[in-house]
């Protein structure tokens, strides 16, 4: 998991500092704190933490001692996978597993070089990133969240549309994927993916012109539902329409099943001159081994493999969206949507919920649950909630589950740029009448008739 935690944790030397001032002038002298921007947690009690160091990423590895007491094991470059900058954006998580780091940032002072990037910190795994200067890889992106899916790693961002060029300029909403397993080509200097691909994510009001919203903003954790004996991987995720166009915000939620089917099966979109129209390529006219498959050592991939994904990246089918339509959409002129979680909520008639918790560039959380069952959509905003005075964007909202004394509770940890909040998940127990409390349609409420009170159904 990665969340920015602090800032001013001051870890850089006078001589680091003395290098910095010949390197860079900031625009302001609050950017020459150390912005905490990723916190990795490891095994054995130990934790990575990354931040932009003044301009000058770096990492440290901690291991908490038998004194409770952090002490530092290792410090390295934190370029690609902290920005340098607390304003650019960027996404990361840590693989236990195989003990490496995967990033989406940008690794320059301008924001000009982003990449895919992955760091292995033991073993013989080899460091990877997207190909530099290339937009067919990246084009002027805005990088969201990351994944972690078995054997891959998918990332979810916008960036300019290429397949859209010939028509004007447009942002699109991407997923992309790359292997674990790869290992780069045969060539000795290669530092590039072979399996990075990527797919449009499609959240749009159907019609016979669709409406389009196509700047995801945020996704939610991972939502696991079970209903008529299957389990159904969600992903829910934050859309809102450009800023010059008219101000909307919708969600959308996206299966991984359906992920999975698109990169492992659907055909790619190639343009073949900068005139020509972009057109599918179906499986008949792919190299063998499909490209951008995970392989078990892709130092054996051809060089029609390899050059084909480098140069086609892009998939053809856009990844779908789940229910059909967004769940909610939001066309309010004052605020537009910028965080979400999801809790599966279980009602005392013992169907499961998915409650949204959405937060707003305004301060206020709008809570939903979609009452409808199976694949359709019927969303109920239950209350609206201003948790900071001054209308301060939220950031990020995580769930916090915990179990006391056999009494579970659900909290909000609500972040924004320089605060942090614990709130209830619920209110139930405002609620004074049985028609007040049923009437919510809050899956976290039921009517207790012994002791006639509002109360949680998490509480037990």
């Amino acid at each position: 998991m990665a969340l920015v935690v602090a800032v001013g944790f001051g870890y850089e030397t006078a001589r680091q500092a003395r290098d910095l001032r010949l390197a860079w002038v900031p625009s302001a002298i609050d950017d020459c704190h150390n912005f905490i921007q990723m916190m990795f947690k490891q095994p054995d009690n130990r934790m990575i933490i990354c931040g932009t160091n003044a301009f000058k990423p770096l990492c440290r590895q901690y291991q908490l001692t038998s004194t409770n007491d952090y002490q530092i094991v290792r410090e390295f470059s934190g370029v690609a996978i902290s920005p340098y900058d607390p304003r650019q954006n960027g996404t990361a998580l840590y693989v236990p597993e195989t003990d490496e780091i995967y990033t989406a940032t940008f690794a320059d002072f301008s924001g000009s070089l982003p990449l895919i990037y992955r760091k292995p910190l033991s073993g013989p795994t080899a460091e990877l990133r997207t190909k530099r200067y290339d937009m067919k890889f990246l084009s002027d992106p805005h990088f969201v969240s990351s994944l972690d899916d078995g054997d891959s790693i998918y990332f979810w961002f916008r960036e300019a549309a290429a397949e859209y060029n010939n028509c004007g300029t447009a942002v699109f909403s991407r997923i992309a994927r790359v292997c674990k397993s790869d290992q780069g080509d045969h060539k000795p200097d290669a530092d590039t993916w072979t399996t990075y691909i990527k797919a449009r994510l499609n959240c749009s009001l159907s019609g016979h012109v669709p409406f389009y919203f196509n700047e995801i903003a945020a996704t939610s954790n991972l939502v696991i539902t079970e209903r008529n004996g299957k389990k159904t991987e969600l992903i829910y995720a934050i859309f809102n329409t450009p800023s010059t166009a008219l101000r909307a915000s919708a969600i959308c939620a996206f299966s991984m099943e359906d992920v999975r089917y698109i990169f492992n099966n659907g055909p790619f979109k190639v343009q073949k001159s900068p005139s020509s129209l972009w057109l599918p390529v179906y499986k008949s006219n792919l190299p063998n081994p499909r490209p951008g498959d995970c392989q078990a050592n892709s130092k054996t991939l051809g060089e029609r493999a390899v050059n084909f994904v480098r140069m086609h990246s892009l998939l053809s089918d856009a990844v779908p969206n789940y229910f059909e339509q967004p769940l909610v959409v939001d066309t309010s002129l004052g605020y537009k949507f910028t965080a979400l979680a999801v809790d599966i909520v279980q009602s005392v008639s013992g169907f499961p919920y998915n409650v949204l918790f959405v937060g707003t560039n305004d301060g206020r959380v709008l809570k939903y649950v979609n009452v409808a069952q199976d694949t359709k959509v019927k969303s109920v905003l239950i209350e609206t909630v201003h948790y900071f005075a001054d209308q301060l964007p939220i950031l990020d909202i995580r769930l916090v589950h915990s179990d006391e004394a056999n009494r579970k509770t659900v909290s909000l940890l609500i972040s924004t740029n320089d605060q942090l909040k614990l709130v209830p998940a619920h209110y139930c127990a405002n609620k004074t009448s049985c028609r007040t409390c049923t009437q919510l349609q809050d899956p976290y409420c039921a009517w207790d008739l012994i002791h006639n009170r509002c109360v949680s159904t998490a509480s037990g």
